[in-house]
């Protein structure tokens, strides 16, 4: 999306599942987690315009699963994917 003074602006149209898409997907063991891990991200990818989905597996309200790490690890393993770990950046206010 492009702002009046040329600036572009990158959004999101959230899932059906909401802000946690994947907040489910450490829960679950290795093989089915990486399963629908892979469910998740080809669904986003036929959502998206760009080359990257967002899988979000975190709320305001629920602490790191420790189950997190492995599925990044698991969903960077699939073929023409690069997962990454991050969090959103603070919103700045003028």
């Amino acid at each position: 999306m492009g702002g009046a003074d040329g600036s572009q602006v990158l959004l999101l149209h959230l899932p059906r599942e909401g802000y946690c898409n994947g907040l489910r997907l450490p829960l679950l063991p290795a093989r089915a987690g990486a399963a629908d891990a892979r469910a998740v991200v080809a669904r986003e990818r036929g959502r998206s315009v760009t080359s990257q989905v967002l899988l979000m597996v975190g709320v305001d309200h629920v602490e790191p699963h420790p189950g997190l790490l492995r599925l990044v690890a698991t969903v960077g393993r699939a073929p023409g994917t690069t997962a990454t770990l991050s969090t959103s950046p603070p919103t700045s206010r003028r």
